[in-house]
């Protein structure tokens, strides 16, 4: 179970296609995900030096959500 939602979380922060594909950034960029700037910033605007810092970032967010999880999930089982 414990697999099951942390994947699930990381699948979840790197979602890109779907919002992509359906709106395209949506009116007034309403849609726009981190992914989704992050993608526009490299190869829309070439800044491919603060692409690379917001990667770093998500990277952050993403283990600092997986840490919490399995702290939780470890207080859970004791």
């Amino acid at each position: 179970m414990i697999f099951a939602i942390v994947t699930t979380v990381i699948f979840t922060l790197r979602s890109f296609e779907q919002p992509y594909v359906m709106t395209g950034g949506g009116p007034l960029n309403s849609t726009n995900l981190l992914v989704f700037y992050i993608y526009h910033q490299a190869f829309a605007q070439f800044d491919f030096g603060y692409a690379a810092a917001t990667t770093t970032i998500l990277l952050a967010v993403t283990l600092v959500l997986v840490y919490v999880q399995l702290q939780i999930s470890r207080e859970e089982d004791a």
